[in-house]
C-alpha cells in the first residue's frame, strides 16, 4: 500500500512538473502557427513586436459575440481573459529561440516614431501626414515586409486541444485590424486556424 502511495505521488509531482514545460511548448506552437498563416495569407513577412499586447476590450456584450461567431464556451472565454492578466508569459523564451521572425521591441517601435517626428519638426525630407511619413520610413527600414504585429498572450484550453489569440496588425496608414483567432491542435500536435472575428479594422 506504501509503495503504491508512493508511486502515485511521484507520479503526480513528475505530472506537474511537465504542464509548464507543455504549457509553453503550446504557445509557441500557437504562435508559430499564426505567424505562419499570416504569412501565407499577405505572401510577405511581418515584423513581430517583441512584447505581448494584452486585449482589454472584452465586455460581456463581446463575450457573447464571441461564444457565438467561433464558436467557444464561456470557460475557455474566461481562460483567454484570465491569461492576459497574468504577467509570467515569457515571450521571448516561448516564441522568439531560433524563430526565423524579423522582431522589433517596442522601444524600437516608439524611437522610429519619434525619429519620424523629429524630421518632420526639422523641416526634414520626409512629407506628408504622420502616419504616412511614419509608413514611408518603415517601407525604407523593413523593405518587403508588410507591416507589424502585436501577439496577445494565449490561452490553451480543452486539454490543450483548443487555443485562442488576439493579434493587433498595423500594415499602414489606413491599413490594419484587430481579431480573436481560434485554433485548434490536431493528432500530430499541429496547429490551425478553423475560425476567426474581426474586432476592428482601420
Amino acid at each position: 500500500m506504501l509503495l503504491g502511495a508512493m508511486m502515485l505521488t511521484s507520479a503526480g509531482c513528475h505530472s506537474r512538473s511537465r504542464d509548464p514545460i507543455m504549457a509553453r511548448e503550446n504557445r509557441a506552437g500557437v504562435y508559430a502557427a499564426v505567424l505562419g498563416e499570416l504569412r501565407r495569407e499577405s505572401r510577405a513577412d511581418w515584423v513581430l513586436v517583441s512584447a505581448l499586447l494584452p486585449m482589454t476590450e472584452l465586455d460581456s456584450e463581446l463575450r457573447d459575440k464571441v461564444i457565438a461567431e467561433l464558436p467557444t464556451t464561456r470557460k475557455a472565454i474566461a481562460a483567454f481573459v484570465d491569461a492576459q492578466s497574468r504577467s509570467g508569459d515569457v515571450f521571448r523564451s516561448a516564441v522568439l529561440a531560433g524563430a526565423p521572425w524579423i522582431t522589433v521591441s517596442v522601444l524600437q517601435l516608439d524611437s522610429l516614431r519619434a525619429s519620424v517626428r523629429a524630421a518632420e519638426t526639422n523641416g526634414g525630407a520626409i512629407r506628408g501626414a504622420r502616419n504616412e511619413a511614419f509608413w514611408q520610413e518603415w517601407q525604407r527600414r523593413f523593405p518587403a515586409t508588410a507591416g507589424y504585429l502585436f501577439l496577445s498572450p494565449v490561452s490553451v484550453t480543452n486539454g490543450g486541444r483548443s487555443a485562442l489569440v488576439h493579434l493587433t496588425i498595423a500594415c499602414g496608414s489606413t491599413c490594419g485590424e484587430t481579431e480573436l483567432r481560434l485554433l485548434e491542435r490536431d493528432t500530430a500536435g499541429k496547429w490551425r486556424t478553423v475560425r476567426r472575428l474581426r474586432m476592428s479594422e482601420r
